[in-house]
């Protein structure tokens, strides 16, 4: 099996997602949804929105590749733009129902893994409600649902939104 670091610097486009409270944040790939992190200095520098996509630098992570296999040493904030990804997500939640990132994939094609962290942004906007399903105690979660109707959804565990 070939070392995930022998992977050669590439060019790619990437949804924010998320800026942590240190100021560091994540992206995904737009093309394969895998994960990227954003240093705090890069994020402090380019001012990422959630849910726009930049073009970007990606080289391989050194620390953490089975989690977040890319590291983003540059992001071009020029080319920041509205994504399709995040105007379909919220207006599939206005409709009503719960939805899944796989849901939305299949529905209106893109990566689930783009989707999912598309609805979870939108999750901690607090524009939608947030259902979650654990397998076992102190275990991360297995799987999300996403609604604007909580009351009238029906699954195991939820989080309402802040």
């Amino acid at each position: 099996m070939k070392d995930p670091l022998d992977r050669q610097p590439v060019k790619a486009r990437i949804l924010f997602t998320m800026e942590l409270d240190n100021g560091a944040g994540f992206a995904v790939r737009e093309d394969d949804g895998s994960q990227v992190y954003l240093t705090k200095a890069m994020v402090y520098t380019t001012k990422p929105d959630v849910g726009r996509c930049y073009e970007a630098l990606l080289v391989p992570n050194a620390h953490t590749t089975a989690l977040t296999p890319w590291f983003a040493p540059y992001v071009d904030r020029a080319t920041g733009a509205d994504t399709a990804y995040f105007a379909h997500a919220e207006k599939v939640l206005a409709q009503g129902g719960v939805w899944t990132g796989e849901d939305l994939a299949r529905a209106a094609g893109g990566n689930a893994r783009v989707w999912d962290s598309m609805l979870d942004a939108l999750y901690k906007r607090g524009a939608c409600s947030k259902f979650v399903r654990f397998d076992a105690p102190n275990t991360p979660p297995v799987r999300a649902w996403y609604t604007n109707e909580p009351d009238a959804a029906d699954v195991d565990v939820w989080e309402d939104a802040e």
